[in-house]
């Protein structure tokens, strides 16, 4: 049986336009990362990425993340619990957001919109080789986030400045 392609659904796309607002950072104290996360706005959701010769919209790249994957006989992702999550799975999930290091936010439709977090580490093996790991953050976008505390602008962390996230006033 085939894997459908992720969409946005209307339901998100409506949550979206009443929640979303521009260099609006969110973190959670509870988080021994110190991560910034930020939602993707409806015209950065549908910008089109080319890969490899592919285009995808940006919140279906997980899509071709996972073609990518299984075309080099991966077949399932580790998960920090010490379970896997099955590239097929991956196929449908739908990006929405990314965190200061560029790991992938995302929602799993499969698991009732569940939002979980692609993680590319550096492995040590070699220059360029980057291991990956999932990690689940919340059942659901909603009970997710409200857990998080919110700012905007400039986000400072630890007592330090991320040059990724500067107000565009401040330059």
């Amino acid at each position: 049986m085939p894997v459908s392609k992720p969409t946005l659904t209307a339901e998100y796309l409506a949550w979206l336009k009443l929640n979303y607002a521009p260099l609006t950072y969110f973190k959670f104290l509870s988080d021994p990362m110190y991560r910034m996360w930020q939602l993707f706005g409806p015209d950065d959701l549908m910008e089109i990425i080319e890969a490899d010769e592919i285009k995808t919209p940006k919140f279906a790249q997980l899509n071709s993340y996972a073609d990518f994957l299984i075309e080099n006989e991966i077949t399932a992702v580790p998960i920090q619990n010490g379970t896997e999550f099955p590239c097929n799975r991956l196929k449908q999930c739908v990006i929405i957001g990314e965190d200061h290091c560029f790991n992938w936010l995302f929602l799993d439709p499969s698991d009732g919109n569940s939002v979980w977090t692609l993680v590319f580490q550096e492995s040590g093996d070699s220059d360029d080789s980057v291991e990956i790991e999932i990690e689940r953050l919340g059942e659901s976008l909603e009970k997710w986030l409200e857990k998080a505390d919110f700012d905007s602008g400039e986000v400072v962390g630890e007592g330090e400045e991320d040059d990724e996230f500067v107000d565009e006033e401040d330059g």
